[in-house]
């Protein structure tokens, strides 16, 4: 018999591999025709030993060795998907379901058993794999770098010593990789240091860190630095107009995951932009949003973040936009988490109803007894205060801002020193306006001029618009 390139393969293997691959065939999820284990005991005894004296491809056709096989097209058939399924076999210990990384493993296994045809297809499929991914991520980097160093490896003897190009090449490959994710990382602990307060700079200091954009960096590393910046310079406009411009460029060709975590970023900034007073970032987040909707990574494994879901709600009201935000609130309260969707969807609904005046649903909200959460009922009954100053309920006013003290003082310790003085502020204005007389400006105007100079109050731009109005136009109707 001829040698062919399955037997070359197989050869190549020992004895408990080759074994270890006819257990495979046998225990195959897919199914195996029976003249491809016929063939293969053909060439190999149960002991997974390579027989000497086979018979040629011309002798198995014409004594029909294998009576399924009519013509030497099917012995070659046979043979291909032999490789293929043994291909399979060698890289089922790595990265079987990408195939950019099977053929990695395969190239490496192929020069380590100097079967220098199969290592330069490898190596081919490789670059042809690497040049048509469009998946902006780490993992793409790592795969480039992986290629280099097993073409680097394959070649070493072949070009000079003093030539250091590939070296280089092979330097920077690795760089962008470990940068990328050490960027990537940096980054979660960063986010996370400003929302719970930790000490980030323990795992990862800010000096280790590249914050150089360079055009020979690979765009997900630049988008990486200019996430970093953004972070720690959270009013820089320029910055965020840089980072907005890649992301799009990138939106194409990042992973789902990668993209949403990168929007979540983005949002973020905004959010402290519009807590500074900067109006112009509620359409910012609001097109963030539209953008993700359109991308289909709004959900996350079918919900919707709590937080971007308030914020949207919230940014549609600013900009008087209340019947979007009941759009909103109607297409997705159904996609929040159950742990958030009593509490988050409750709130906003009640923010749309005072939006839109509809203050009986407000008054029936406030009055459900189920609620748990301590933050939504502060909300709601800050809010049904409101509604109260806004019909000009007096008594009813009077009744809840008792109710609502003593709700404050029971819950302080869940609901922080820091918010309660600024709602029991809050409490204490409302009791002074609600005992001025009907029509009396001057008192309105005074109280009015006392709004800022005190400690902090919750509500205190809504209450100030409230009072302007008061003044302009007081109430005549008393309950």
């Amino acid at each position: 018999m001829k040698s062919n390139e399955l037997y070359d393969m197989l050869l190549s293997l020992t004895e408990t591999e080759r074994r270890r691959f006819q257990s495979f065939l046998i225990k195959a999820e897919h199914s195996v025709n029976p003249e491809w284990l016929e063939y293969l005991q053909l060439m190999m005894d149960r002991r997974g030993r390579l027989k000497k004296n086979l018979p040629g491809d011309k002798v198995l056709i014409e004594q029909k060795l294998i009576s399924r096989f009519k013509a030497k097209k099917d012995l070659y058939k046979c043979r291909n998907r032999l490789i293929a399924l043994l291909e399979s076999f060698l890289a089922s210990d790595s990265f079987p379901e990408e195939e950019l990384q099977k053929h990695i493993r395969l190239a490496g296994i192929y020069r380590e058993k100097n079967l220098r045809v199969r290592y330069d297809r490898s190596m081919r499929k490789i670059e042809q794999l690497v040049r048509m991914q469009k998946i902006q991520n780490s993992t793409l980097l790592l795969n480039r770098y992986q290629w280099q160093l097993l073409n680097f490896e394959g070649t070493e003897q072949e070009f000079r010593r003093k030539d250091d190009r590939r070296i280089e090449q092979l330097a920077h490959a690795l760089d962008h990789f470990y940068l990328t994710e050490k960027m990537r990382l940096s980054i979660e602990m960063l986010n996370r240091s400003q929302l719970l307060q930790t000490a980030y700079h323990q795992i990862i200091h800010p000096d280790s860190l590249s914050v150089e954009v360079r055009k020979e960096h690979p765009d997900i590393l630049n988008i990486y630095i200019y996430c970093y910046q953004l972070i720690l310079s959270p009013q820089d406009e320029n910055l965020y107009t840089l980072y907005d411009n890649l992301l799009q460029k990138l939106e194409s060709r990042l992973e789902k995951d990668t993209k949403g975590s990168l929007y979540l970023y983005a949002i973020n900034f905004c959010v402290k932009n519009i807590n500074l007073d900067k109006t112009i970032y509620y359409d910012r987040l609001l097109s963030l949003i539209s953008r993700m909707e359109s991308n289909g990574i709004l959900l996350h494994k079918g919900f919707i973040n709590p937080w971007v879901f308030k914020n949207a709600v919230q940014s549609y009201l600013k900009k008087n936009q209340s019947e979007e935000a009941r759009i909103f609130l109607e297409k997705y309260r159904d996609r929040l988490p159950e742990t958030h969707r009593e509490s988050v969807a409750v709130l906003s609904q009640a923010q749309i109803a005072f939006a839109q005046k509809e203050y009986e649903e407000i008054f029936y909200l406030t009055n459900q007894l189920s609620y748990l959460d301590q933050h939504l009922v502060v909300g709601l009954k800050l809010l049904s205060c409101k509604a109260r100053l806004q019909l000009d309920h007096r008594v009813r006013l009077e009744s809840e801002l008792e109710s609502f003290s003593k709700y404050l003082r029971y819950h302080a310790t869940q609901l922080g020193a820091e918010r309660v003085a600024r709602i029991d502020q809050f409490i204490r204005f409302c009791r002074r306006l609600n005992h001025i007389q009907p029509g009396d400006k001057q008192a309105l105007t005074r109280l009015q001029e006392r709004l800022g100079k005190g400690a902090p109050m919750a509500e205190s731009e809504w209450m100030h618009e409230y009072l302007a109005r008061k003044i302009r136009r007081p109430s005549q109707r008393r309950i």
